[in-house]
């Protein structure tokens, strides 16, 4: 018995729990958008600069076909364009919409929201240090830094992104 009170106090347990808990409410708040959380680094990415499928899916470490995907259901909502590549016409480019920009603006919102429900039964004083571990814990496992620039961009795992063949 005493094992188990051990195990669901370990920050392990713990960080998935609430992981589970806020997932599932920003979810439940991104839906009204015709948003998924998945979708949120495609349009960040995007609201950098134009990129390409197989870029997006080097940054954010998903097969090209999961961004293709991201791809169609963003631009169902008129929140992404693809646009023939200049320099090649087998590839397209793609671009953040204005309607995207405000989707990612009201999306930033709701994940403002979604924090300050999480947090609201911790002391104020350790919001800012628990934020700034999180962060780097992010960075040292690789979820929160691209390998091939260096920004800051969500990552959902620390695995090396897809290669050429892959996706």
């Amino acid at each position: 018995m005493r094992s188990s009170i051990r195990t669901v106090s370990r920050p392990a347990y713990l960080i998935v729990k609430l992981g589970e808990w806020t997932a599932a409410r920003f979810t439940e708040r991104l839906a009204p958008l015709g948003l998924r959380p998945r979708h949120l680094g495609v349009l960040h990415l995007l609201s950098e600069a134009p990129r390409s499928q197989f870029e997006l899916a080097c940054t954010i470490g998903v097969a090209a076909s999961v961004v293709a995907d991201m791809i169609d259901e963003l631009e169902a909502l008129a929140a992404v364009r693809r646009d023939p590549d200049q320099c090649d016409r087998r590839r397209h480019s793609l671009t953040l919409t204005v309607l995207g920009r405000d989707l990612l603006e009201r999306a930033d919102d709701i994940s403002r929201q979604v924090e300050g429900d999480l947090l609201a039964g911790l002391d104020p004083t350790l919001r800012t240090p628990l934020r700034r571990g999180l962060r780097e814990l992010g960075r040292s496992r690789g979820i929160l830094t691209s390998p091939t620039s260096g920004r800051t961009s969500v990552r959902p795992d620390g695995d090396a992104p897809p290669t050429e063949e892959q996706g």
